[in-house]
């Protein structure tokens, strides 16, 4: 069974780099979009094995989005959050304070090695 992840940032060169990373790394179905009420609905219709959210978007952060997956009634509120960031200083033990379970952070740019362990965890918790 592949994994099925969902990609959330409002940079279209970064949604294409990491879908295309995503699926070349472990065959991961991948679907992106740029706006997160379109992640909401998309979060509503299917479930995913590992969400990777930019952390500051326009209009609402992932951090945001995040929150509202979980608190709405939908097959991802349990779903493995992966957030990007540039800015990711002391990020991390925020999410864990204001308890956002089941996340990690990761610098943007991306390093692909620490990516790929991400993945490969979403991988053997799809199996």
């Amino acid at each position: 069974m592949a994994v099925s992840i969902l990609i959330v940032d409002d940079d279209e060169d970064i949604r294409e780099f990491l879908a295309d990373h995503c699926a070349a790394s472990i065959g991961a179905e991948v679907e992106t979009c740029d706006h997160p009420s379109r992640a909401i609905e998309f979060c509503k219709k299917k479930k995913y094995n590992l969400m990777i959210l930019d952390y500051r978007m326009p209009e609402i952060s992932g951090y945001e989005l995040a929150k509202q997956i979980r608190s709405e009634d939908n097959p991802n509120q349990q779903t493995a959050i992966l957030f990007c960031s540039g800015f990711t200083t002391g990020l991390a033990d925020q999410l864990m304070q204001q308890q956002i379970a089941n996340s990690a952070v990761i610098k943007k740019p991306v390093d692909l090695d620490e990516l790929d362990e991400y993945l490969q965890m979403a991988q053997r918790a799809a199996a």
